[in-house]
């Protein structure tokens, strides 16, 4: 199956207030199938999806970081 659409909301009104929902959509040649999300699972994606935040952050920081070395490096040979 493959995942179609995921959608979540933080409610912001009624007993739920707070909380978040949502849905995920799974297709495949035999039809449809849809998940609800509760406030937990809801919180286990955005956690998953923090993490590679994170992640990709880190590796672009690292590849700045390693493009502005080699710069100065590069200047310094020339200006020698």
């Amino acid at each position: 199956m493959i995942l179609q659409s995921l959608r979540m909301d933080r409610k912001t009104y009624g007993d739920d207030q707070g909380a978040m929902r949502g849905t995920a959509t799974f297709t495949n040649d035999s039809g449809r199938v849809e998940i609800v999300l509760d406030d937990a699972k809801c919180k286990q994606i955005l956690t998953i999806c923090a993490m590679q935040i994170v992640d990709t952050a880190k590796a672009v920081s690292r590849d700045l970081t390693a493009d502005l070395i080699l710069g100065q490096h590069l200047l310094a040979r020339n200006e020698s």
